[in-house]
């Protein structure tokens, strides 16, 4: 792998001096309000245009990145929240409550009217 990239490298070098040959020719790059105007080669004016957009896309990158680590951390501290409230209802006692005894009593008469359908068959 880190020959291939070598290789990538060398080509990517190779590309960037002959585009830099044969693109040597005076821009004149003139600003707004008539200031100064600035003379390049056409080739340096590429490469920063390619370079500051390496820059930009890459501080959007790390934009984004600090910002999925704000949620990450967010997220997180929540899990952790739900997870400290999911042990305290774990250890809660278990107490017979009037709507768990008439769950109790509405099942065992499902079950009752069930074997007398099964025994009159």
């Amino acid at each position: 792998m880190k020959f291939l990239k070598s290789i990538g490298t060398a080509l990517l070098f190779l590309l960037a001096i002959t585009f830099s040959l044969k693109n040597n020719e005076m821009v004149s790059i003139k600003y707004y309000f008539q200031l100064e105007s600035l003379d390049l080669p056409l080739y340096l004016l590429v490469f920063f245009s390619v370079i500051l957009g390496i820059f930009i896309g890459g501080m959007e990158g790390v934009i984004e990145r600090i910002k999925s680590g704000n949620v990450i951390r967010k997220l997180k501290k929540e899990m952790k929240k739900m997870e400290e409230e999911l042990t305290s209802l774990r250890n809660l006692p278990l107490t017979e409550t009037r709507d768990s005894a008439l769950i109790e009593s509405n099942q065992e008469s499902r079950a009752g009217v069930e074997s007398k359908a099964a025994g009159n068959k």
